[in-house]
C-alpha cells in the first residue's frame, strides 16, 4: 500500500494532542497542589496519599515523553519526510507509562466503590471490578511491551487488533466503574436533608460525566485508528487520555473538601475525612486507616 502522509494528519495531529496533554497536565499540577496543601490533608489515609504521589510522578514522566516525541518530529526531524511515519522511542515508552498510570487510577476508583459500599465482605460486585481492572492492565501492558518493538507506523498494524481490544476494554471498564459508583451514590439519596441530597445530585452528575467522557475519548481513538490507520489522528485523541484520568481522580478527592464546606451545619461533620470517598455517613466513623 502506498502511503502519502501529510503534515496536517501526522505532525499536526500529534501537536494538537500534545497541546491538550500539556493543558491537562497543568490542571493536574494545580489539583495536586490543592490536594496536598488542603488543611484536611492530615485526615487523608496513606493508602490515598501514596497513589496520588506516584501518579503525579508518572503523569509528569508521561507528559515529558509526549513533549519529547513532538520535539523529535517537529524540530529534530523538521523537513525530513522520511521520518514522519517512524515511531520514536518516547511514543513507545509512554504506552507502558500510560498502562501503569491508568491501572492505579482505576484501582483508586474501585477502592472508592468499596468504601461507598460500607466495607462489607458481601460486596460481590467488587471482585468483577477488580478482575476487569487487572485484565485491562494485562492487555495494556501487552500492548505496551509489543509497542517497544515497533519502528514505523506500518509496524503498528501487527498489534492493531490488540490495541483496539484494549480501547474497547477501557470504555467498558470506565462505564462499569462509573455505573457502580452512580448506583451507590443514588442509593444514599433521601437519607439526609434536602441540601445534602442536592450535593449528592452534583456528585452523581460528576461521576456519570467522568465515565462518559473517558469512554468517549477511548472510542474516539478507536474510530480514528480504524478509519485513518496511517496517520497520527488517533494519537491526538490518545495523548490526553492519561492526564484526563488523573484529573478525574484528583477532582473527586478534592471535591470532598468543597463538599464539606458547602454542607449545612452539622452535615459537614458526617463527611468522612480519611477514606477518599465522596459519600455521606450518618455516624461519624473513627479515624481508622483504610
Amino acid at each position: 500500500m502506498v502511503i502519502n502522509p501529510t503534515l496536517n494528519t501526522t505532525v499536526g495531529a500529534a501537536l494538537l494532542g500534545g497541546f491538550a496533554t500539556s493543558m491537562l497536565y497543568g490542571i493536574v499540577c494545580s489539583q495536586c497542589y490543592t490536594f496536598f496543601q488542603s488543611p484536611n490533608q492530615r485526615h487523608t489515609a496513606v493508602i490515598i496519599k501514596y497513589p496520588i504521589a506516584i501518579l503525579s510522578v508518572l503523569i509528569t514522566l508521561y507528559t515529558g515523553l509526549v513533549l519529547h516525541s513532538l520535539y523529535w518530529y517537529a524540530v529534530i526531524n523538521f523537513g525530513n519526510e522520511s521520518k514522519v511515519l517512524d515511531i520514536t522511542w518516547s511514543i513507545r515508552a509512554l504506552v507502558v507509562v500510560a498502562a501503569v498510570n491508568d491501572v492505579i487510577v482505576r484501582s483508586c476508583f474501585v477502592h472508592r466503590a468499596w468504601i461507598l459500599g460500607g466495607h462489607r465482605t458481601s460486596q460481590w460486585y467488587i471482585f468483577p471490578l477488580v478482575f476487569l481492572v487487572l485484565c485491562l492492565f494485562g492487555v495494556s501492558m501487552t500492548v505496551g511491551v509489543w509497542s517497544l518493538k515497533l519502528k514505523t507506523l506500518q509496524d503498528f498494524q501487527s498489534i492493531e487488533a490488540l490495541y483496539n481490544a484494549n480501547l474497547i476494554m477501557v470504555a467498558v471498564a470506565d462505564l462499569t466503574i462509573a455505573g457502580r459508583l452512580t448506583f451507590l451514590l443514588a442509593s444514599m439519596k433521601g437519607n439526609f436533608i434536602k441540601r445534602t441530597d442536592s450535593l449528592i445530585n452534583i456528585m452523581l452528575a460528576y461521576t456519570i460525566n467522568t465515565g462518559l467522557i473517558t469512554s468517549l475519548v477511548s472510542i474516539a481513538s478507536l474510530i480514528a485508528h480504524a478509519t485513518m490507520p496511517y496517520n497520527y489522528v488517533f494519537l491526538a485523541v490518545f495523548f490526553p487520555l492519561s492526564p484526563l484520568y488523573v484529573n478525574a481522580l484528583l477532582a473527586s478527592y478534592n471535591a470532598r473538601y468543597w463538599l464539606r464546606s458547602e454542607s449545612p451545619p452539622g452535615d459537614g461533620d458526617k463527611l468522612p475525612h480519611n477514606d477518599g470517598s465522596l459519600h455521606v455517613r450518618v455516624i461519624v466513623e473513627s479515624q481508622e486507616t483504610y
